[in-house]
């Protein structure tokens, strides 16, 4: 009852003073501080009381046709009753209705621009909240008190292609509004630029201790990639009431050398029902590491009871065996020698959905007298499925050899954060590399090094074939560019998971290495799998442009970048015309090793 009459003697105050609480020039108020205030007031209240509020905004607006007011009415009706676990507003059609009507009756109004712009979600919203930006900048005139939206707007705008430009809207941001905090986008911008220095200060310098929410979680995880252990060890424990991050905090009290208290932290985890199979595994983990085997045996056993995706391959069975001794064996145990050869099977059987297909039309038109003339003699189908073969089964075993953990999450729809570890990328790049160059070069005969280089052209002709098809290749990339958004240069550059893996092997196995794989083994690797075994069986079959369609597709799957699909795509169908017109594999690897040598030279600068 109290609670009711003080907001109806809100109301009225406001009735009688409207100018004195509204206007900004006034009591140092906030743009949205009426809103705010209401906002308290009827969250936990009747919607009658929403529905007083809003006819009182209504009543000023009348009498006052204001910008300043109008923005509060919106503010208001967008968080009265909105859920921010489920980030959904209830009034979500009345705050649209309320920007349109901002939009409409104010666009003389910087502050009412800025604040419609800041909610919508097209690409001219950006554009207009920068031209507001530099039309502000240009003039001189005094910054609108909610600036910091379009700085804000713009700072997540840029994160992906301009890390620079980020941080500084999201300085300018935090400056104009102190409550704003943005300096975990700055930290990861900072982090994409190398600066880890910047973005630990800027992280330490913005820690709010009476804050409890993801921000700070985000915070800490960052601290944690950055080295600094106690302080994120200290944001952990804060929030652990609230997040029941105990696996987090056992993480770091490892690394931090206290084993014994990590150990109960990651026992407590496992108590969870959340993530349980990952809190178990961590607890087994952690014993295989620090523990006794007769501990490690409880943790395997406890883990491995919670399903057969614990540990569907042995691995960690077999960890168990050859780091710690351990030979205790169930029954159970001989089931991941049963999930080998149900693996084994799908990567044999799988390359059939696209063997069949091109054997069954390329004998139907044999059958109907239509003879193709292949160019190329050497490689048949069962040459194309066992390379379809060997990728899959390389593809699989490197997951479980390196990525066990992820790999098992996937099958157990768990959550997986994206972490890239570029050491474990390095290895999986070798090994994998190893594994291909053998089992691709086992196909060949002695006499097949001697086709390798063709009898069309020379050797120095097709060199300077595969140069110039480069140069088409980018020509082609960059108006295709100008259409589909992608920067021209990212084909040279690489992105993503590609980029990671070669900057992985550059920091772990040195710069000879990493030039070696990517500019000498990738390039005659790959264009002997795709251009010669894939092309050539294929074209045997279906007619050329079709097979090299398909090895193009191919191709662009085994990069796993489809933000570049145009690129890759084009990459292989240049490549396939160059290895029929000239009739040997120079060209193309001439092409490819150019730009493999000027995206390694980018990468490394």
């Amino acid at each position: 009852m109290l609670r009711v009459l003080l907001f109806f003697g809100a109301c009225a105050i406001l009735q009688f003073i409207p100018d004195n609480l509204i206007a900004q020039s006034e009591l140092g108020l906030n743009y949205d501080q009426t809103a705010e205030f209401f906002i308290e007031r009827v969250s936990n209240a009747r919607e009658s009381s929403y529905s007083e509020v809003i006819a009182y905004y209504e009543k000023e607006l009348r009498k006052k046709d204001s910008a300043a007011l109008k923005i509060q009415q919106c503010t208001f009706i967008d968080k009265v009753f909105f859920n921010e676990d489920e980030y959904y507003n209830p009034k979500y059609q009345e705050f649209e209705s309320c920007l349109d009507e901002l939009k409409n009756n104010y666009s003389n109004s910087v502050e009412a621009v800025i604040y419609y712009h800041f909610h919508q979600y097209e690409e001219s919203s950006i554009v207009k909240l920068e031209q507001v930006v530099d039309s502000l900048n240009e003039s001189g005139a005094t910054l609108p008190y909610n600036i910091w939206m379009a700085y804000k707007d713009l700072a997540n705008h840029y994160t992906d292609d301009n890390p620079g430009l980020a941080i500084s809207y999201a300085k300018d941001a935090m400056k104009a509004n102190p409550s704003e905090d943005l300096s975990i986008l700055i930290a990861k911008q900072y982090l994409k630029i190398d600066e880890k220095t910047s973005a630990e200060r800027i992280l330490i310098d913005n820690v709010d201790s009476t804050a409890f929410d993801y921000n700070e979680y985000e915070r800490a995880e960052l601290l944690e990639e950055l080295g600094n252990y106690e302080s994120a060890y200290q944001i952990y424990l804060r929030l652990n009431d609230d997040w029941d991050n105990q696996s987090e905090i056992g993480r770091v009290l490892k690394i931090l050398g206290r084993t014994d208290e990590a150990r109960e932290y990651l026992r407590e985890a496992a108590g969870n029902d959340w993530n349980k199979r990952k809190a178990l595994e961590e607890v087994f983990l952690f014993d295989l590491e620090y523990s006794s085997p007769d501990s490690l045996v409880v943790s395997y056993n406890e883990m491995r009871d919670y399903g057969f995706w614990a540990d569907p391959f042995g691995v960690y069975k077999a960890k168990m065996i050859f780091e710690k001794g351990v030979t205790s064996f169930k029954f159970r145990d001989v089931i991941p020698i049963f999930s080998f050869i149900v693996l084994i099977l799908i990567c044999v059987l799988i390359p059939y959905l696209w063997i069949l297909p091109m054997y069954s039309f390329g004998k139907w038109r044999n059958d109907q007298g239509m003879i193709r003339v292949p160019f190329d003699q050497r490689w048949d189908l069962k040459h194309f499925w066992y390379l379809s073969s060997l990728f899959l089964a390389v593809s699989f075993f490197t997951e479980i050899l390196f990525n066990y953990s992820e790999f098992i999450a996937s099958f157990n729809d768990e959550f997986v954060e994206e972490n890239i570890n570029r050491f474990v990328l390095a290895k999986t790049v070798v090994f994998s590399d190893i594994i291909l160059v053998a089992g691709t070069f086992l196909l060949f005969r002695k006499k097949d090094f001697s086709y390798f280089l063709g009898d069309t052209n020379s050797i120095g002709k097709n060199i300077g074939l595969g140069i110039a098809f480069f140069v088409l290749l980018r020509i082609v990339f960059v108006v295709s560019s100008l259409f589909t958004g992608i920067g021209s240069s990212a084909g040279l550059q690489g992105v993503s998971l590609i980029e990671e893996s070669i900057l992985g092997v550059t920091e772990h196995y040195g710069s000879f290495v990493a030039f070696f794989i990517v500019v000498i083994i990738a390039p005659v690797l790959e264009e002997i799998q795709f251009r010669g075994i894939m092309l050539g069986s294929a074209s045997k079959y279906i007619p050329f442009w079709t097979a090299n369609v398909l090895q193009s597709l191919l191709f662009v799957m085994a990069h796993d970048n489809y933000s570049l699909f145009i690129f890759y795509f084009c990459f292989g169908m240049f490549t396939g015309y160059l290895r029929k017109k000239t009739g040997s594999y120079v060209a193309p690897i001439a092409l490819h090793m150019l730009n493999n040598f000027l995206a390694f030279f980018a990468m490394t600068l």
